[in-house]
């Protein structure tokens, strides 16, 4: 069973290499500080984390020169999907 620690390291949901542009109202785009703790807390997400398909797809997002395209790819995987779900469903708590 991986650590909370190793997905951490191989995961990387918040920082990205490349700043990824958000638009005109990039402030509203953008997680509070408390929605992060919540996510970075919820044992959901990181069971969803322990996939490595999802990491994969994560990676590739993040790693991407077209993000927006990549993401609307991977919408069409269902474990993406799932976790996508499970992140708003945290976030708006």
């Amino acid at each position: 069973m991986m650590s909370r620690e190793s997905l951490n390291k191989q995961t990387s949901i918040i920082q990205t290499q490349t700043p990824i542009e958000l638009g005109d109202d990039e402030e509203s785009d953008r997680l509070s500080t408390n929605a992060l703790k919540r996510i970075d807390q919820s044992k959901e997400v990181l069971e969803l984390l322990k996939n490595r398909h999802l990491r994969t797809i994560i990676k590739a997002i993040d790693h991407s020169i077209n993000p927006a395209d990549d993401m609307q790819k991977a919408m069409m995987e269902p474990i993406f999907v799932q976790f996508v779900d499970q992140l708003l469903m945290v976030v708006e708590k």
